[in-house]
């Protein structure tokens, strides 16, 4: 028997760490980035992306960054990735 979340999940198509309010990290070799669960953009610059997720936030650090794609709760980041940070 389904619960809730896990509907919601099978419904949205949605995976369910990221129903339940967490997040998904992918890095592509240092040079792309895919997040899922964000909020909303803190901070933006070449520098370094800082996003708010439900739980915490992540702040990717690097050079020459920049937003490849953005949607509702998800975003690609692409240049020289150097360092992820979660809190």
């Amino acid at each position: 028997m389904l619960n809730f979340l896990d509907e919601i999940a099978l419904l949205t198509g949605l995976p369910l760490d990221v129903v339940n309010g967490g997040y998904r990290i992918i890095n592509f070799d240092g040079k792309s980035v895919y997040i899922e669960g964000i909020k909303s953009i803190l901070r933006f610059n070449r520098e370094e992306v800082s996003l708010k997720l439900k739980k915490g936030a992540i702040k990717i650090v690097g050079a020459e960054l920049f937003i490849k794609n953005i949607d509702v709760n998800s975003i690609v980041v692409n240049g020289k990735i150097g360092q992820i940070e979660v809190s």
